[in-house]
């Protein structure tokens, strides 16, 4: 038995990036279609014959169009992650929270077609379900955990700012991790909505950076206060 195993183990390998390479594929080319044609008028039809795979096969890898365009924007927020996280590595200072503001708009800067698929405004509606499913005990799609995951990960860029301002706090010691890390999360959606909200209005990135800065200014002296109490 631990022979076929064995011998298995190869193929499903194989089987295994055979998939990853496919579902990619499908994704990069689903992001294309979204920004040009939108998300109502991007058809799954149209995505398969791109993407060179049959309606069929994408119906393998994603329940549903609303389910692809959560693979997409959870692929978006792998490389905003990936983007913040180089961003940040190549600056000589420690990372602040401006500094952190300064990275989320470098990556919006960096790739407007990327940024304008967060924006869309389905995110809100995307977090709502995943978190209606878990309370129901659904299980999520791939595409939704993915989704999380990717999400939560920027919660914990926030995390390496936020929480050693907060370290050697009393009030701090019963504090589940991941409570924090969930709430950093949230304050991620708080930060685009204030980019979004000041393109909308035909700010300058300079004058998002002072919005920014002043939202930072209010954490920083809540953080410090909240610590010293």
């Amino acid at each position: 038995m631990n022979s076929n195993a064995k011998t298995d183990s190869p193929k499903k390998k194989r089987r295994a990036r055979e998939r990853q390479f496919r579902k990619n594929a499908i994704i990069q080319e689903a992001e294309k279609t979204f920004l040009a044609r939108g998300y109502d008028e991007a058809k799954i039809e149209t995505i398969a014959e791109i993407s060179g795979y049959t309606k069929t096969t994408l119906y393998k890898y994603f329940d549903s169009k609303d389910d692809l365009f959560t693979a997409v924007l959870a692929r978006i927020y792998l490389d905003m992650h990936s983007s913040m996280s180089t961003f940040l590595k190549n600056r000589d200072t420690s990372p602040d929270l401006r500094l952190l503001g300064n990275a989320f708009l470098h990556f919006m800067e960096s790739y407007p077609g990327k940024t304008q698929l967060i924006n869309s405004g389905r995110c809100m509606t995307i977090s709502q379900r995943i978190i209606e499913k878990e309370r129901s005990e659904q299980p999520l799609t791939e595409s939704e955990n993915e989704y999380k995951q990717n999400e939560l990960q920027l919660g914990l860029l926030l995390g390496e700012v936020l929480l050693p301002l907060m370290e050697g706090s009393p009030s701090m010691d019963n504090v589940d991790p991941d409570r924090i890390v969930f709430i950093l999360a949230a304050l991620n959606l708080v930060i685009r909505e204030m980019i979004r909200r000041g393109r909308v209005l035909g700010q300058s990135y300079e004058d998002i950076r002072v919005n920014l800065t002043v939202l930072f200014t209010i954490i920083e002296q809540g953080v410090k206060n909240y610590v010293e109490n």
